[in-house]
């Protein structure tokens, strides 16, 4: 990423920000008085209306739209619209509650522009907390997120990459040389693509984005052979890492859009507070925990950055009208 892709990707996120919180203002008590400067930010810029229209689409059809003090009191029962906020309204037990957050503009102190990869000898690391992107010698682009590991070797014939742990995404530059990278028990080759590869001890995901991508067994067994499957843009495929077998695409990811991770921003779709708080945790040097199952089976829904431990406590807490405390063990977030 380029200094100058980071300040239009920061600007972006401001005024959808913006439009969030005039989205919240114009449903609440004070609508009529508010209704001329609404007028005058639509009609600023184009990036306005377009964002507003945006936050209309997303966000219009919760069942409840709840916010930080930040910006007015809580907003009033809006028109149902997009079937899966209903949907996770609807699916909530009675002490569940659906929201919108709206997080302010963060500096991308966690994800500098791209720097060169060092020596085939030296892996590419991330630190706790840490997304960084590197450019390898043949024009590839790696981003790696928080604590992740993945080996490269590039010579005249090959590109062999290796996701030892954690999360990719590797944009592949043209060139004649084969590229392939190993994760787990499988290997993805590609030519021209961009995909997302996520590596734990159970599973390895592959997202493509752009382009397609062939995936397949290391290794084959003498009486049974695995066959490769292509995958397309849009499509993810997964795969067991220990021993290869292909396995259903998680569940969870039909709730999730992450494909902004690079920055620190994902958005999720009627998700558990608990759950929301363990990915958060990922990049926490303090982590966060919640005080009690009722409000862990709390229900979240909007577009969260991830990467600012403190900033991200701090909203929910306002959102769920929480206690935030820091004790030696880390953030608590309980009952007020």
């Amino acid at each position: 990423m380029t200094d100058g892709q980071g300040g239009d990707q920061d600007q972006a996120h401001t005024i959808e920000d913006e439009a969030i919180a005039w989205l919240v203002r114009m449903r609440g008590p004070d609508a009529a008085a508010l209704e001329g400067p609404f007028e005058q930010w639509l009609a600023a810029s184009p990036d306005h209306r377009r964002a507003h229209d945006w936050a209309l689409r997303h966000f219009e059809g919760a069942a409840l739209l709840k916010q930080s003090g930040r910006h007015g009191a809580d907003a009033r029962r809006s028109r149902p619209a997009a079937r899966w906020l209903v949907a996770g309204a609807l699916a909530a037990a009675a002490a569940s509650l659906l929201m919108i957050v709206v997080a302010p503009p963060l500096e991308h102190g966690n994800n500098p522009k791209s720097v060169t990869a060092p020596t085939a000898a030296s892996p590419l690391m991330t630190a706790r907390g840490e997304i960084r992107t590197f450019r390898l010698a043949d024009g590839t682009a790696v981003t790696l997120d928080t604590d992740s590991k993945l080996a490269f070797t590039i010579d005249a014939s090959t590109r062999n990459l290796d996701l030892e742990r954690g999360k990719a995404r590797i944009a592949v530059a043209k060139d004649p040389r084969p590229f392939t990278v190993s994760a787990g028990a499988g290997t993805i080759t590609a030519k021209v693509a961009t995909f997302d590869l996520g590596y734990d001890d159970r599973q390895v995901l592959v997202r493509l984005i752009s382009g397609n991508a062939e995936v397949r067994p290391v290794a084959q067994q003498a009486v049974y052979v695995v066959p490769a499957r292509q995958v397309f843009a849009g499509q993810s495929l997964s795969y067991r890492a220990s021993r290869f077998s292909y396995l259903p695409v998680p569940q969870r990811l039909r709730s999730v859009n992450d494909a902004q991770w690079p920055s620190g921003w994902v958005e999720y779709r009627a998700v558990p507070l608990s759950v929301l708080v363990d990915q958060a945790n990922r990049y926490a040097a303090q982590p966060i925990t919640v005080d009690g199952s009722r409000l862990g089976s709390l229900q979240a829904s909007g577009r969260f950055r991830l990467t600012d431990t403190d900033a991200f406590a701090r909203r929910i807490a306002e959102v769920f009208d929480l206690d935030v405390s820091r004790r030696p063990d880390g953030i608590h977030l309980s009952q007020k």
